[in-house]
């Protein structure tokens, strides 16, 4: 999987001269800013958000940031937090971080710290996109039985069609079944079935 790149910074705060800054800061870095004056906005539209680094502020009219954080917890979706907090929101922001925020920011903020801040979630934007994968992966191999799973694992262990049929005292007719409901079920060949279920951590690995 590529790792995910900062092509593009969604930032939720009612204040437009946070945008504005924050928006020249990442221009210099060939960076689009995705703004959001509303957190209800941002809520509604949170579905259609591509795995980004979210810029977050905590304390805004209507839902507030950790409650919009809850939300982005919720969703499952690759979005890395990282909170925008004035004067006398710390108890907030560690609270932020206890629930999977990244990192904080004071405001005023300088350019350096957006920087680092965002350095930090981009990385934990990899790891997020990356458990996302790894889940839907595993749930399309739900869709095997626990005797197709057991033929597939044979099968990347190189064992033939004869030695599996003994190991799971089957008729090889009934194995041959298997790696047909396999491949239709997850709609790849045998050879994308077999990578599948290793990306997804199902087989077993020599030591």
């Amino acid at each position: 999987m590529t790792q995910p790149r900062l092509d593009v910074l969604v930032v939720v705060d009612d204040d437009p001269a946070v945008h504005n800054v924050i928006r020249l800061a990442m221009g210099e870095r060939g960076s689009s800013v995705l703004s959001y004056y509303d957190s209800s906005a941002f809520i509604e539209d949170l579905a259609n958000i591509p795995p980004a680094v979210v810029l977050l502020d905590l304390v805004m009219p209507g839902r507030d940031g950790l409650s919009v954080q809850k939300e982005i917890v919720r969703s499952g979706l690759p979005l890395s937090v990282v909170f925008l907090s004035g004067a006398g929101q710390l108890p907030d922001a560690v609270e932020a971080m206890r629930h999977g925020a990244v990192d904080f920011l004071g405001k005023p903020f300088r350019r350096d710290a957006l920087y680092a801040a965002l350095a930090r979630a981009e990385t934990n934007l990899a790891q997020l996109a990356t458990e996302r994968d790894r889940r839907n992966r595993l749930q399309v191999l739900s869709r095997l039985s626990p005797r197709e799973v057991e033929v597939l694992q044979a099968i990347a262990a190189g064992l033939q069609t004869k030695t599996i049929a003994y190991q799971l005292d089957i008729s090889c007719r009934t194995v041959e079944m298997h790696r047909g409901n396999i491949t239709t079920k997850l709609g790849a060949p045998l050879t994308g079935a077999l990578l599948l279920a290793q990306e997804a951590g199902l087989l077993k690995t020599a030591a």
